[in-house]
């Protein structure tokens, strides 16, 4: 959520950023595919792929390769 303590930040230039950790996204089909750069995770250099699927127009579910799902909402502009 936009007002979480924890918000991720997927840029259109293909970066993401989520508290410590930046990296690059990319989409394949239905395969959310994440690659940590640096930061605070064990898995630097190692892609790891989630599921994702569209519940509204600006809402996605992400489905962990571990079965865990979390639903993200696009926060307005500025947040």
């Amino acid at each position: 959520g936009c007002e979480s303590d924890a918000p991720i930040r997927y840029d259109a230039n293909g970066t993401y950023a989520f508290e410590e950790e930046r990296g690059s996204w990319q989409l394949d089909g239905d395969r959310l595919i994440e690659r940590p750069s640096h930061g605070a995770t064990a898995g630097i250099g190692r892609p790891h792929a989630s599921r994702i699927e569209r519940v509204a127009p600006d809402q996605f579910r992400k489905t962990f390769q571990g079965g865990e799902s979390l639903t993200f909402r696009r926060c307005p502009t500025g947040r």
